[in-house]
């Protein structure tokens, strides 16, 4: 398991952001990363998307090859492209130095999963998986009734 430690930046100029996917979520990432300030906003996509660019905020560089944008030295990586490609790109990332952001589910099989868990903690990196309902009051008691096995009573 991927398991999220904290990112020391002195501010959101500091942080040079790759997203990889411009699809629904990978849009939402650019105007929310663009609206808190981040300097610069990279964005690799293979090109074949099926959604507009129109009323997109446009990231300052676009490419179409990942080894070319992550030789541009991105701070964090937010991956969210196809699930299919979720580890296979986080593992290029972490294995260039950058930091992970992977959207969910971190991978359509777990083939690969320990293996980028291993590499995120041999380099000392900070990688996480973007779970939304993660601090959800529900999940949270069934989290802690998973761990304690303690009846769940009228709690949900």
């Amino acid at each position: 398991m991927i398991h999220p430690k904290k990112l020391a930046v002195e501010s959101l100029n500091d942080v040079h952001l790759l997203i990889c996917g411009l699809g629904s979520i990978g849009r939402k990432h650019l105007r929310c990363f663009r609206d808190l300030g981040v300097s610069r906003i990279d964005a690799y996509r293979s090109g074949r998307a099926t959604l507009s660019n129109s009323g997109l905020p446009a990231p300052d560089q676009v490419f179409t090859d990942l080894d070319s944008a992550l030789e541009e030295h991105p701070t964090i990586v937010i991956v969210a492209n196809p699930t299919s490609l979720h580890v296979p790109t986080a593992l290029q990332a972490v294995r260039a130095g950058c930091h992970v952001l992977v959207e969910k589910p971190l991978g359509h099989i777990t083939d690969g999963c320990l293996e980028l868990d291993d590499e995120i903690n041999a380099r000392g990196l900070v990688g996480s998986v973007a779970c939304n309902l993660r601090f959800h009051p529900s999940l949270l008691k069934l989290r802690e009734w998973i761990r304690t096995r303690e009846p769940l009573g009228d709690a949900i």
